[in-house]
């Protein structure tokens, strides 16, 4: 990999950009064009670790500076290779320009030596002569799939020789994208991770890098809606799975979920990242997404068609918000995707017999400063009302207040404080739906390529959203009533 590549070829690309030297002075809107020049661009670019990168433009005014090179020979060449872009698209990194990144992290993390060079024999499988780390024999990267957001790879050392794996745990790489900067400060991105690592609820992170993170890889059973649920919920649930007895009635499940949860809500913010964080994470990802939306290209028509307007999203926002926030509803360290793929329950062998005890809560991107309710209710959400168990989410508010409360599983709970939490719960139906909505509109001018697959998302969400928000103002009317008859 070029000292280019490596000084400035992997950082986010937003806005414009000012490069300087004692010679030469250049602006562009965007570096993507190195990752695909940089090998013939590193014989003209010396590293200059004094030097800085100025960053330019309303979504970079917070982003940190970081290490420049100096220009050399042929300016006028490489000012004819950049495009002019105002944003990298998902899209636009290669799977090569990714798996650069990936390596990066691994010699970062002190799993891999930094003269490891790409096998050409295949696009999954680094190799080097040297055995001084752990991937330093050989690794297997295997795509997890792309997340919404980033790229996500499983990593096992291999013995090149005999091509079988040879560490005894296998690693999961998550490499961030443009995308996720835009609507998650840098600082965060990963931060909320090792805090859940440290605190037993999250997969062990081994190295968290400007450019993604490094964890240990959990081997179970990802849970689907289905799963939470549980077989109460077949008759109701046309989409049900042959999977659906995993848990069976799922109710046991919802109550080792609702254990975890309450430990990661439970844990105080680290003073170090105090200074980082928005005082309420969900208003802020929602702002920082509809001011995306909401610059230069418009939204999508078929999404337009259905009454949806950059104004109109802007305005359903600000609504629910100027009902919550007077609420003083509860805040802790949420989660901010609590949705069930979101969760994993190990392999049988991890855990005690048949039981759900291990739990491991995943993806911690948009955590932070946030409702309660608004995870409570990520988890139990369905398209379909009536598929929903209110015995197991009945089940999941009792052990969440027990273990919050510190008493176990040996605490009582009034009925009247269950009833005021499922309240609380409810008050955040439409704003998960609308979350998503804008969510996927972001996507969708992200990465255009795509933007079909993304605005039909995002029209179903917002649909969703239609459909249960003409019940948000009895919901609030319920919460206030339920939360006075226990001084709530």
């Amino acid at each position: 990999m070029s000292p280019l590549w490596t000084a400035v070829g992997i950082c986010a690309s937003l806005g414009t950009y000012e490069y300087t030297n004692e010679r030469t002075h250049l602006q562009v809107d965007t570096f993507n064009a190195l990752s695909s020049h940089r090998q013939s661009l590193s014989q003209q670019y010396a590293f200059v670790p004094s030097k800085r990168i100025s960053w330019h433009g309303r979504r970079c005014r917070k982003r940190p500076l970081v290490t420049s090179c100096r220009f050399g020979a042929n300016v006028e060449d490489l000012e004819q290779n950049l495009q002019q872009r105002p944003f990298v698209n998902l899209g636009e990194l290669t799977e090569a320009d990714r798996r650069y990144l990936l390596r990066d992290l691994l010699v970062d993390a002190q799993l891999l030596s930094p003269n490891t060079t790409s096998s050409t024999s295949s696009a999954d499988t680094g190799s080097t002569a040297s055995l001084s780390k752990q991937f330093d024999g050989g690794y297997r990267c295997q795509t997890l799939g792309r997340g919404f957001c980033n790229w996500v790879y499983k990593v096992d050392a291999v013995d090149t020789a005999s091509d079988t794996d040879t560490s005894q745990s296998s690693l999961v790489v998550k490499v961030f994208s443009d995308l996720a900067k835009v609507r998650v400060e840098e600082s965060m991105l990963g931060s909320i991770d090792i805090v859940a690592s440290d605190n037993g609820v999250g997969p062990k992170v081994v190295h968290r890098g400007r450019n993604g993170i490094v964890m240990q890889h959990v081997e179970g059973h990802v849970l689907t809606e289905e799963d939470i649920h549980g077989t109460g919920a077949a008759s109701a649930t046309a989409t049900m799975t042959s999977d659906v007895a995993t848990f069976g009635d799922g109710k046991e499940l919802c109550q080792a979920i609702a254990k975890q949860l309450a430990r990661l809500h439970g844990t105080p913010l680290p003073r170090t990242l105090k200074a980082n964080v928005t005082d309420n994470m969900l208003w802020h990802t929602l702002n920082a997404m509809l001011e995306f939306v909401g610059s230069n290209d418009p939204i999508p028509p078929s999404v337009l068609d259905r009454g949806w307007t950059y104004n109109r999203l802007v305005e359903e926002v600000r609504t629910l918000k100027g009902v919550l926030q007077p609420l003083h509803l509860p805040k802790v360290l949420f989660h901010g995707d609590f949705k069930p793929s979101n969760i994993i329950v190990p392999e049988p062998k991890a855990r005690s017999s048949n039981s759900v005890d291990g739990i491991v809560l995943i993806d911690y991107e948009l955590s932070g400063p946030g409702y309660r309710g608004y995870d409570f209710y990520k988890l139990f959400r369905t398209a379909n009302a009536s598929g929903q168990n209110h015995d197991n989410m009945v089940a999941f508010v009792e052990a969440y207040l027990c273990e919050a409360s510190g008493s176990g599983s040996t605490g009582i709970i009034s009925s009247d404080l269950v009833d005021a939490v499922l309240a609380e719960m409810k008050l955040f139906e439409p704003l998960t739906w609308l979350e998503a909505g804008i969510f996927f509109l972001f996507a969708a001018k992200g990465d255009p390529a795509e933007i079909e697959k993304w605005s039909t998302l995002a029209q179903d969400r917002l649909d969703n959203y239609d459909r249960c928000k003409v019940e948000f103002w009895t919901n609030v009317k319920d919460y206030k009533e339920k939360a006075l008859a226990v001084r709530y």
